[in-house]
């Protein structure tokens, strides 16, 4: 019986190219920052150091610490994620530009409401919370959907890692026989949660494929998401 559905959001409920995103982040972000001096190219290496940090963190410091060490020591700065508020607040929403079609989730998450069905947006946590309620905008996904939302601020590993399912799946102690992943990412969304014993759906619009995944899984479109969990909800999963 499914009580919890994770929900990635990059290329899954966001529809998406996450590589086009990723240019245009660090083109925005680089261009932000340069207008108070800083070099591009020194703006993008402290960037891509700090995600290479979060992702190989072993889990004692939050990705928000391990990101910003990083970050401040490659620009000899001390910034904290505070500065970076009006920048996700006005240039950051530009990033609009990339979604790729229109999608509405009022009718999905008010029946999973109704159905007692926990939502938790599982995106990858390497961004501050507002980037990451700011790109649930785009299509009008409202935070009060979810349970949980996953940011650089409250986790302590990245996805790539089972141990960022882990993490929220022990903090709600949840049983993992109850989860549903939803995502669109064969190694990050499939294999590693996949090792936890969750059940997965994934969404073939921006299908990201992995050569080395072997496991047999069933794949949707967005479009036929709201029906595919109705039936299954229906079915008593």
């Amino acid at each position: 019986m499914i009580k919890y559905i994770f929900f990635d959001l990059d290329g899954t409920l966001l529809p998406i190219d996450e590589n086009e995103f990723t240019y245009h982040y660090l083109k925005e972000i680089s261009l932000y920052l340069a207008k108070y001096g800083f070099d591009k190219e020194l703006v993008v290496k402290a960037l891509y150091k700090g995600m290479e940090a979060m992702y190989q963190n072993d889990g004692t410091k939050t990705n928000e610490e391990v990101f910003m060490n990083i970050f401040n020591k490659i620009l000899d700065k001390n910034f904290t994620s505070n500065d970076f508020i009006p920048f996700y607040n006005s240039t950051y929403l530009n990033l609009e530009k990339a979604i790729k079609t229109s999608i509405q989730y009022d009718n999905l998450f008010n029946f999973l409401k109704e159905s007692n069905i926990d939502a938790y947006l599982m995106t990858n946590p390497i961004f501050p919370k507002i980037a990451v309620i700011n790109r649930m905008g785009f299509v009008g996904l409202k935070e009060d959907y979810f349970k949980y939302i996953s940011s650089y601020e409250n986790s302590h590993y990245t996805k790539g890692n089972s141990n960022y399912y882990l993490e929220v799946i022990n903090k709600f102690k949840l049983n993992k026989d109850e989860v549903l992943m939803v995502g669109n990412n064969e190694f990050e969304d499939l294999m590693q949660i996949g090792k936890l014993g969750v059940k997965t759906l994934m969404i073939e619009d921006f299908l990201i494929k992995d050569e080395k995944c072997n496991i047999p899984y069933e794949s949707i479109k967005i479009a036929d998401l709201e029906a595919r969990l109705k039936l299954l909800l229906k079915k008593g999963n």
